[in-house]
């Protein structure tokens, strides 16, 4: 069995409930390329609590299959509906990896509150700015990876209100 530990309180909340219950499980974490962000700090922290080993995987910056449609699917299984988290893909193979070989693979995953039913309503207007990306044929992939009507993803992504003035309107 395996666990993630991300650094916040949904994921440590799972790795101390399991380290009660389960004897001998891996705790795995994948680090951050920004030095901001304290989330391996946190983690290690987590795991020297409960007395086991971090597993450090490559950061999700680096591994992230964010918007490649030519990309195969995760042990060629194509999902019934679209990856909220095209960024956790690499990770999950790196997990999928980690656990081969092992006779009842089980891994845990520490979803946030925010990501837990769909991505954030400012998401694409955040990844356009983020990724400085624009263009219709962005749009087009952006419609083809959400699986939804191009025109509706365009309006998505033009919409340049912020998450707060989103929820507050919706």
């Amino acid at each position: 069995m395996s666990s993630d530990v991300s650094g916040g309180v949904d994921s440590a909340t799972i790795a101390f409930t399991l380290n009660k219950m389960i004897p001998d499980f891996s705790i795995l974490h994948a680090e951050s390329s920004a030095t901001a962000n304290s989330d391996t700090k946190w983690a290690t922290f987590i795991a020297k609590n409960l007395g086991r080993e971090l597993k450090k995987f490559d950061s999700i910056e680096i591994t992230e299959k964010r918007f490649a449609i030519e990309e195969g699917y995760i042990n060629g299984i194509i999902p019934s509906f679209p990856l909220l988290w095209a960024d956790s893909e690499g990770y999950l193979k790196s997990v999928i990896t980690y656990q081969e070989g092992k006779k009842h693979p089980t891994h845990f995953l520490g979803i946030g509150g925010d990501e837990l039913f769909t991505p954030m309503p400012s998401n694409p207007w955040s990844i356009v700015r983020q990724e400085n990306l624009g263009g219709l044929l962005y749009a087009l992939k952006y419609s083809l990876i959400m699986r939804r009507p191009f025109f509706s993803c365009l309006l998505d992504l033009l919409d340049n209100r912020g998450y707060l003035e989103t929820m507050t309107k919706k």
